[in-house]
């Protein structure tokens, strides 16, 4: 396109485009502001017509029991019903007949609203007298008016009446005498054409606002503006009207019964068991903004065409020195770098055409060498080519457009094959998700690496570790791809792996050999300690105190033997003999523990505290023998005082750090590489029992359990053990 239709669309698009933003958002809102003022009104007809369709009933039902009160149309009616009773004919009897309904139920026709007014006999439903005498004589023992208006005033529901052939709505309620027994139930059948005009109230506000009421059936109960005779006789299935009957109260754009677009509001009167409708065309709602909007249009064509004019003459002020720069630069591409372009004026355009003419002199004294960019590209080629392993520089598009000649060694493929193939097509069918997903990554964090098969031509298969970066060229995202050959180290892993199996194996025969030594061993030494007893016991009187201290040691020895076996089985047993892990409270682990030690508690007379502990993953045997073997220690290695010991945890970010803190002998520093080894003992058996195992047992499970156990003392004032047990 030339230059001066360009500009002169430019100018035009930039005079009508702010506008239609402007006038299109002018209009939305608008519109929603419109749509939300017609939504108000018919929401709050809608309330309007519900207040006054319920007074209404009310007024109707008050009327009725006014009636229904009334001393004389109690007495009259009595007596109406003993004549009735004795099969009298007496004239009196169809005066008070003719009274009642004249004095009593007639003026209801007009004042209550009622089509007609009766009274039904209170054992089987007989209507005796009416303002309808062809309805006197009809039994109506079934119908919920009757059964209901016995007990109480009650409005039966809009139904239709296959005797008056029309939609009534019924209200019944009990004549009593003074005695509050029944005599009567007195029923009054709504005018439904009153109910028609109250919701027709306030139609002529708009041209096309309705109100209806419909029925559970979907049938119309009042007339429509736009039916005729519509009531009971023709059904309404709009948006609104289903919504209403699933018992829902809203607002909504939908087609009405006649198919025309409406904003209508629905609500469903549980009670009444009827729909209320109010809807409004759209196209008379929206047509305030409709006017507005053709208003708009025409400013706007007005607005384009004076924009168009005055950007056709601008560009003709462009054009003209343009057309001397296209021509200029048609001669230096052909090569008449000797070509000025000069222009006077002092604009953009003058500019350009001094940037022209310096361009060509510096295309005279500048010229590209093509042999020095061939020696750039060898030289990066030898860069390439010299590097370990495979390199590949590939596209997003996961095409190679660079590689190092290894690659083409290791895949068997010439460097046209190379040319046409992809990553995906390296790799087999199983490993493809793996790379594609590895390449996606670094792509977009700029780094990934993953192990993977390399396939060869011949269909071999190397494994490689692989290292993607991202690099960016100009505009273009590109991945450098570098391979290790790993053969080797997945033959010594392979190798670590046999190993670890091998280690694994000699574990379980070495603990079924410790279990059976310490069982084979523990029977002779059963023996011993027996045998040596019995001589004792045998000879007793008969040795010197010498002999006696020697068998003394015997036994001693046996029994600290059998006690070292089996505190070597224990220690043997806790990662094999373990229990798995679970969930479980630490502060009940520790109450356990303390129950185990209650003897050496009281009798050391030590006090336990501690303070709220978390709830773990462990195996609460092995946390109970931590718990013990810690407490026990604090017990057993005490001072002057009576034993003081405090149990507490923390929260340590990834992992629980629990303390066991006391008022000990202390540890001097200098054995804290002993403490937790098996069988190290920093005290003779004379001053303090036990075999050395307890810290090492305790550190052997906390080890199992992902954690560590370290301690803190000062010696001659307490000591601090802590372990770790991960959340």
């Amino acid at each position: 396109m030339k230059l001066a239709p360009r500009l002169t669309l430019i100018f035009f698009l930039i005079a009508i485009v702010p506008l239609v933003i402007v006038g299109v958002a002018t209009y939305e809102i608008s519109r929603q502001t419109l749509l939300r003022q017609t939504m108000n009104h018919l929401i709050s007809t809608n309330i309007l017509k519900e207040a006054e369709l319920n007074r209404w009933i009310e007024d109707g039902k008050k009327h009725l029991e006014r009636l229904a009160g009334r001393p004389l149309l109690r007495e009259r009616f009595a007596s109406v019903m003993q004549a009735d009773a004795d099969n009298s004919a007496d004239p009196a009897h169809e005066k008070d007949h003719q009274q009642i309904v004249a004095d009593h139920l007639a003026p209801y026709l007009a004042t209550g609203g009622f089509l007609e007014v009766f009274i039904l006999r209170p054992g089987d439903g007989l209507i005796s007298i009416s303002t309808d005498a062809a309805q006197e004589g009809k039994y109506q023992e079934n119908q919920p008016y009757f059964v209901e208006g016995r007990k109480g005033t009650y409005v039966q529901n809009v139904t239709y009446s296959q005797s008056l052939e029309q939609g009534v709505m019924t209200v019944a309620t009990p004549i009593r005498d003074r005695q509050g027994n029944l005599i009567a139930v007195l029923g009054g059948r709504f005018d439904l054409g009153e109910l028609t005009r109250i919701i027709e109230q306030g139609r002529g506000l708009n041209q096309t606002e309705d109100t209806y009421l419909a029925n559970k059936f979907n049938f119309f109960v009042t007339e429509s503006r736009f039916g005729k005779s519509f009531a009971l006789k023709k059904t309404v299935n709009s948006e609104g009207v289903i919504a209403a009957l699933r018992g829902n109260d809203g607002i909504g754009l939908y087609l009405d019964y006649r198919g025309v677009p409406v904003i209508g509001a629905y609500n469903w009167l549980p009670n009444r068991e009827l729909c209320l409708i109010t809807e409004i065309e759209q196209s008379e709602a929206f047509a305030p903004i409709v006017r507005m909007g053709w208003v708009v249009i025409g400013i706007a064509l007005a607005i384009a065409l004076a924009a168009a004019l005055i950007a056709f003459l601008f560009a003709r002020t462009i054009t003209r020195p343009v057309q001397q720069l296209v021509e200029g630069a048609g001669e230096i591409g052909r090569g008449n770098l000797d070509c000025k372009v000069s222009l006077s004026t002092g604009d953009e355009i003058g500019e350009l055409s001094r940037a022209f003419d310096c361009m060509t002199t510096e295309l005279k004294t500048t010229t590209v060498s093509r042999d020095e960019l061939a020696r750039e590209k060898d030289f990066s080629d030898s860069v390439i080519n010299t590097l370990p392993g495979v390199f590949t520089l590939f596209d997003e598009e996961r095409r190679c457009i660079r590689w190092n000649r290894n690659l083409e060694q290791f895949t068997e493929h010439s460097a046209e094959e190379m040319s046409r193939m992809t990553l995906r097509d390296f790799f087999s069918q199983e490993e493809q998700k793996l790379v594609a997903e590895t390449i996606e990554q670094a792509f977009i964090e700029g780094e990934a690496s993953v192990e993977a098969n390399l396939l060869t031509k011949s269909r071999r298969s190397i494994p490689l570790y692989l290292t993607g970066m991202r690099i960016k060229i100009g505009d273009r995202n590109l991945l450098a791809g570098v391979g290790m050959d790993i053969t080797e180290r997945r033959r010594a892993e392979d190798q670590l792996k046999k190993a670890l199996v091998d280690l694994e194996r000699s574990n379980k025969e070495l603990e079924q050999f410790a279990f059976v030594a310490s069982h084979d061993l523990q029977e002779p030494l059963r023996m011993v300690s027996s045998y040596t007893q019995l001589l004792a016991e045998r000879y007793e009187g008969q040795l010197d105190e010498k002999a006696k201290k020697y068998i003394a040691y015997a036994v001693d020895g046996a029994v600290r033997m059998q006690r070292l076996i089996n505190d070597l089985l224990t220690y043997s047993r806790v990662a094999t003999r373990g229990q798995s892990l679970e969930t479980a409270d630490s502060h009940a682990l520790l109450g356990e523990a303390i129950r185990n030690l209650g003897a050496a508690i009281d009798e050391s007379q030590a006090l336990i505290t501690t303070d709220d502990l978390p709830t773990v993953h462990v195996d609460p045997a092995q946390l109970v023998l931590v718990f013990q073997n810690l407490l026990s220690n604090a017990i057993k290695f005490r001072g002057e005082d009576f034993p003081r010991v405090h149990v507490s945890a923390s929260d340590a970010g990834r992992e629980w750090a629990f303390a066991v803190t006391d008022n000990g002998i202390g540890i001097d520093p200098q054995y804290a590489d002993r403490i937790f080894v098996i069988f190290q003992r920093l005290h003779t058996r004379l001053e303090y029992p036990g075999t050395g195992i307890g810290l090492a047992v305790c550190k052997r499970i906390v080890e199992r359990h992902g954690g560590r156990i370290w301690f803190d003392s000062e010696f001659g004032k307490g000591s601090s053990f802590f372990f770790s047990l991960p959340k």
